[in-house]
């Protein structure tokens, strides 16, 4: 056929001019291929990663000496008393919620602990992006903006908010519980979305099952359990509790048969075991021994406590240390860019009396969009209600505001649904944010150091660790059953590195009438002090009562100074001084870890 003729026949309506490329791949597969690059610029990231020194962290030294623990065949047993816990003895039972140090300590009779510790967490970690692509896919399967970006859907962006979130890959490249609870919540809901369209059962007591489960590998995810009861209570009360009675019963009774079994754990050494252990471990202490640590903020009256949390949300939404942006990068930005057009929307609707709310709840394919749309509104309120009084005093810098990435996932979608200046703002905030996010990603990998070759480099930050853990280890050898008392942070640190050692852990709070309770009733004998930060201790406020019961057993060991009970005729101690700033050099630790 001629041009001319073909050009009539285009005229015409006739058969269209042949494209210079003939075949173009599905749509599919390029969505399947833009997630294979997600995953590959990330895994090549976690390799990096996992080549530097990996400082382990306070939480996640924890759970490594329980996991060794498991791998020994001892059980779900801690060598650190935490939060004033006020051990009696060592190894002890402990009540943190036990599944990631069970699947950790049972891997580690598989392969080295020392490498399940940080490909575990991994795998975990691509598992839940592989996950949140599926059911985001599945809740939102159109592109999200199908005249710039057609292959773009919400999966994408869901692998992306979550893959590319600093505190996520950080600490699963350690063994925090952020891998194993993530991959759980996103298994659950995916999981829920098929129980909401097709109500049964079986399916409610599989469940609540996986949601029992998430509640032992990170209590904070409780919020996952608090959604779906929300939808269904909903369900019960307006569309129709016939057909979602059952399926609710079993619900309950899969998710009581899994908490229940760790308040069956719980009663064997703590006295008259309740829910509230199950979401605060740190309750679980003896009563006779230690006052529990006053952790939170506490005010007076409701409208003080609202102007306390409402100071937070400066901090929340600054550029600091303690703001979503150091835990989500520019992602966080989704949030106040799509509360004016939320705002404006709901204007509009109230002017035409026309909401839509009220049907839209009512429609029973809507049911998990309901239940996930609590989560996301749970997931972000619920790290405002906390400001502590000791420790980090708040939670949107660090791991713990994970859960608001619900929320910014949907206020991210929201932005891609409207018209005009939403999906421009929203096309800006992918772009951006992924690049961004693997920029900053990258850069921290250049400033690490890379993993000491040496066999006996046993440190949390440094090889400079190495002496305090040998003289532990040669002293425990010659005193059976030895019970030393050590700061916070540290006392979960020098666990991991040491066997027969029982840590006391204490707060710059703790005062001399529990310090001396530790020594008179728990079976102390030394007292470990990191000379760089022992001028925070409330202790070191009577120096004279300090000389009278203490006197110097050893020092220069990685920073820390060793006291034990002062005999008659020995020399009294002396408060320890700061080093000079060049020592601190040698073997210091970061301000923060993300605790």
């Amino acid at each position: 056929m001629s041009e001319a003729e073909q050009g009539a026949a285009g005229e015409a309506g006739g058969p269209a001019p042949l494209s210079p490329f003939p075949w173009r791949p599905p749509r599919r597969w390029l969505e399947t291929g833009l997630l294979v690059g997600i995953l590959a610029g990330l895994l090549a990231l976690k390799i990096r990663y996992a080549a530097t020194e990996v400082a382990l962290g306070i939480d996640g030294s924890y759970y490594y000496d329980i996991a060794a623990h498991v791998r020994d065949g001892d059980g779900l047993v801690t060598d650190v008393s935490l939060f004033n816990a006020g051990y009696a003895y060592f190894p002890h039972p402990t009540a943190v919620y036990p599944l990631w140090p069970l699947v950790l300590g049972y891997a580690a009779r598989i392969v080295p602990l020392e490498q399940a510790a940080i490909w575990l967490p991994t795998i975990f970690y691509f598992g839940a992006i592989a996950l949140a692509y599926r059911l985001a896919r599945r809740v939102a399967p159109a592109p999200l903006f199908p005249e710039t970006w057609p292959v773009v859907h919400a999966g994408h962006v869901a692998a992306a908010v979550l893959g590319l979130t600093n505190v996520m890959f950080q600490h699963t490249t350690k063994p925090y519980t952020e891998g194993l609870a993530y991959f759980l919540l996103l298994l659950a809901l995916c999981r829920a979305e098929r129980f909401f369209r097709a109500p049964a059962v079986w399916r409610g007591l599989e469940l609540g099952g996986w949601l029992g489960l998430v509640v032992l590998t990170r209590s904070q995810l409780v919020l996952g359990v608090m959604a779906v009861a929300g939808a269904l209570a909903w369900a019960l009360l307006r569309l129709g509790w016939r057909r979602w009675l059952g399926p609710t019963a079993a619900f309950i009774a899969g998710l009581a048969a899994v908490l229940g079994a760790q308040l069956v754990h719980l009663s064997g050494f703590v006295e008259a075991p309740r829910w509230v252990h199950l979401l605060r471990f740190d309750l679980a202490h003896d009563p006779v021994a230690l006052p529990p640590l006053a952790v939170m903020v506490k005010t007076e009256g409701a409208l003080a406590w609202l102007a306390d949390r409402g100071r937070g949300v400066l901090v929340a939404f600054g550029n600091g240390d303690m703001s979503y942006f150091h835990s989500f990068g520019l992602w966080s930005a989704a949030l106040p860019l799509a509360l004016p057009f939320l705002i404006l929307d709901g204007i509009e609707a109230a002017r035409r009396r026309r909401l839509g709310l009220w049907a839209w709840l009512h429609a029973p394919e809507n049911l998990f969009k309901l239940a996930f749309a609590l989560l996301a509104i749970g997931g972000l309120v619920s790290l405002h209600t906390i400001h502590k009084a000791m420790f980090t005093p708040w939670n949107f810098g660090m791991r713990h505001a994970l859960t608001a990435g619900f929320a910014i996932f949907a206020a991210i979608v929201y932005l891609a649904r409207r018209p005009a200046l939403g999906r421009v703002l929203a096309i800006f905030l992918v772009a951006a944010s992924s690049y961004t996010a693997f920029w900053r990603l990258n850069n921290g990998l250049a400033a690490k150091r890379p993993r000491p070759a040496i066999e006996e480099s046993v440190t949390w930050t440094a090889a400079h660790n190495h002496a305090i853990v040998a003289w532990l280890t040669e002293r425990a050898a010659a005193e059976p059953g030895l019970v030393v008392v050590v700061p916070d942070r540290e006392a979960q640190k020098l666990a991991r590195y040491t066997d027969g050692v029982g840590y006391h852990w204490i707060y710059r709070t703790t005062t001399w009438e529990e310090l001396e309770f530790l020594f008179n009733e728990r079976g102390a004998r030394l007292l470990l002090l990191r000379a760089d930060k022992a001028k925070r201790m409330k202790i070191g406020g009577d120096l004279g009562r300090f000389a009278e019961m203490f006197t110097r057993e050893a020092e220069g060991l990685s920073g820390f100074v060793v006291f034990r009970r002062r005999l008659p005729g020995e020399p009294p101690a002396r408060w320890p001084e700061p080093p000079p700033a060049t020592a601190m050099m040698q073997g210091g630790e970061p301000a923060s870890e993300g605790e």
